[in-house]
């Protein structure tokens, strides 16, 4: 609880996030996780509201995270599988940032049955993986990579519980 008291008055907690900078709206990604791991479901809805309010400067990654990371935390951290999948991915010329909304989109499709839906995001992070790799990114290639095959594992637990289903 001390760490969210921090947070609202360095962040202002759910008010308007309009002036924040790139780093500024990135803790407030950190708030969203803090306030779910509570079951404050609403406060960190509120902080979700906030941020998305905000166009960060769009060479700001700190601003493209938060915006993407925030409600893949919400939805994925409740198990909205259907909501996850359908996640809007918000463009902004960091893929590995995009990676986070196309991981959560196929996680949500996959864990709630739409296997069409989950190969196209997947295919996506494999895209996005690969242009990391080829921009010696090597540390977010290797986060898209384990994107990638939880991806592949959900979707094999979803063919596996399919067939015995018959």
């Amino acid at each position: 609880m001390e760490g969210i008291d921090r947070g609202q008055s360095r962040f202002g907690g759910s008010r308007q996030a309009a002036g924040e900078t790139g780093e500024q709206l990135h803790g407030r990604d950190y708030l969203v996780y803090a306030y779910l791991q509570l079951a404050q479901d609403e406060k960190a809805q509120h902080v979700i509201d906030a941020i998305e309010a905000v166009t960060p400067d769009p060479d700001s990654f700190g601003g493209a995270f938060s915006r993407a990371a925030a409600p893949a935390r919400y939805v994925v951290e409740r198990g909205d599988w259907r909501g996850a999948a359908r996640l809007d991915v918000v463009q902004n010329k960091f893929p590995q940032v995009m990676a986070i909304s196309h991981f959560a989109r196929a996680l949500g499709a996959a864990r709630s049955g739409d296997v069409a839906a989950a190969r196209a995001d997947l295919a996506k992070l494999v895209e996005i993986r690969d242009r990391l790799r080829e921009a010696k990114n090597d540390y977010w290639a290797t986060q898209a990579d384990i994107e990638q095959q939880i991806t592949d594992a959900w979707m094999l637990r979803r063919r596996q519980a399919d067939t015995t289903m018959r």
